[in-house]
This record gives structure tokens, C-alpha cells and sequence, in this order.
């Protein structure tokens, strides 16, 4: 069996797994830097979060999701 072949199998366990287990929606995404991250940094830099303190202590882990 080839690496390709068994991430394509994997993520068929893994979203069967997830209809068993009750969710709607089972799906993929690359482990990538956000291209919006900059309107984020911008939109907290203007204070639009108001009562939400967390967008900004919680801003270097929106960057990437290495940083969670």
C-alpha cells in the first residue's frame, strides 16, 4: 500500500467514525496559515472585539494552527 492510499483510507474511518459517533459533517482541512490573519490583526487593532478579550490574547494562535 502506497502513503497516498492510506490517507485516503484513513479519512474514510475517520468520517465513518464521525457519522457513528452522531456528527452531520465529517471533513478536511490543510494545516495552514489563515489568509485572512492579517484582517483579523487589523480588525483587533481597531477594538472592534469589544467585550471579547480573548480575539486578542488568543490572536498568535489564530495564525497558524501550530501555534494551538
Amino acid at each position: 500500500m502506497n502513503a497516498g492510499h492510506d490517507s485516503v483510507e484513513l479519512r474514510e474511518r475517520i468520517r465513518r467514525w464521525g457519522v457513528e459517533l452522531g456528527f452531520d459533517a465529517v471533513g478536511f482541512a490543510p494545516a495552514v496559515a489563515p489568509p485572512g490573519y492579517p484582517n483579523l490583526l487589523s480588525w483587533l487593532e481597531n477594538g472592534h472585539q469589544a467585550g471579547m478579550g480573548y480575539m486578542s490574547r488568543q490572536a498568535e494562535a489564530r495564525s497558524h494552527p501550530r501555534h494551538v
